[in-house]
């Protein structure tokens, strides 16, 4: 009986044809990867349920599936036997570069060799991000690889996506732990919500939506998916400093001409007919960054200054604002606006 597999992490899944539903899953964790005669490859191991032979269609072939299940195995076992590093006292800020983590889990680099291997490619719904989509023959039977230069676009895109999300998960714990100064987050934070931004049109087909993603490759990051899909950072969203990007001290006066500035443009701007995202939202992220460095920068009205910029951020930058959104939105700037200068005659 043929079986199409594949192979993400040290998990082996296979299914009973391309587009088939799914038959079972090989834990390569733990395992001995033998080799035999005639293409022959042999699975055991203490968890698994029975022994797995599976048969390659060359010796070469078996040579680098003997390879890539060994390289998925080894770094299983390793990661689940390394010991953890002792919990340390918050004393330094890591470098950041140390913010981003590897893609550890996700394909051995030794599997990199099976790029180039020519064969039809499995359906999308069993496309893992990052990996090689593999058909194998179970039992005795040949053992094909899917391989199109599409698929590894595709393949490679996801994995990009995964390592946006992941390294944003880690910086947002570590900011919430104190181990990054608060402008090196913003900076960050920043950074990876542009390339997340960036990567959306190359993956309009194979992810929908950041919860389609998140759901069918079981990511479990809720931090980093209230980011991106809000576009802020938590200096933006819940207020503190580091959220300005402009260097040296700025006096109060000069912040208080600034942000006036911006609010009047903002105003103008809708009182114009102006609907478009990207006519819009520079202006108001600009007057968030500003607010946040006020020393009164919590004034009443505030909270929906980054409800709309979240709003925008959720949006095309081609996309309108309809007649409703429009009237609502000056309403709301109008009593920002307001507030504001309440919070200055108060000060």
């Amino acid at each position: 009986r043929r079986r199409y597999f594949v192979l993400t992490g040290p998990n082996a899944t296979y299914f009973i044809d391309r587009n088939g539903p799914l038959k079972g899953c090989i834990d390569l964790a733990d395992t001995t990867v033998t080799v035999g005669p005639a293409g022959l490859i042999t699975i055991e191991g203490p968890a698994l349920s029975r022994k797995f032979e599976l048969c390659a269609e060359s010796e070469e072939d078996q040579q680098r599936w003997v390879s890539a299940f060994r390289a998925a195995a080894l770094a299983a076992t390793t990661s689940a036997s390394a010991p953890r590093p002792p919990t340390q006292p918050h004393t330094a800020s890591p470098s950041p570069a140390a913010l981003y983590p590897s893609l550890v889990g996700l394909l051995p680099r030794e599997t990199d060799r099976l790029e180039g291997w020519q064969a039809s490619p499995l359906g999308a719904a069993h496309r893992p991000p990052g990996l090689n989509a593999t058909a194998l023959g179970l039992g005795t039977q040949r053992m094909v690889l899917a391989e199109t230069p599409k698929l590894r676009d595709e393949y490679d895109n996801l994995a990009e996506l995964y390592s946006i999300m992941q390294s944003l998960e880690h910086l947002e714990k570590a900011y919430v732990r104190d181990a990054v100064p608060a402008n090196t987050y913003a900076e960050l934070c920043k950074d990876l919500i542009r390339k997340y931004k960036a990567l959306q049109p190359l993956l309009a087909e194979a992810v929908p939506s950041l919860d389609h993603f998140m759901h069918r490759f079981r990511v479990q990051a809720p931090a980093a998916w209230h980011r991106l899909t809000t576009g802020l950072t938590a200096i933006t969203e819940h207020g503190g400093t580091g959220g300005g990007g402009g260097g040296g001290a700025v006096s109060h006066v000069q912040l208080v001409f600034e942000i006036g500035q911006h609010f009047i443009t903002l105003m103008d701007a809708l009182k114009l007919g102006h609907t478009a995202v990207d006519q819009l939202q520079p202006t108001l992220s600009d007057l968030n960054d500003t607010v946040l460095r006020f020393k009164g920068g919590d004034f009443s009205g505030r909270s929906k200054l980054v409800d709309w910029l979240g709003t925008l951020n959720s949006m095309r930058a081609s996309d309108d604002l309809s007649e409703d959104q429009s009237r609502q939105f000056l309403f709301d700037i109008e009593t920002a606006y307001t507030a504001f200068h309440k919070t200055l005659q108060q000060g």
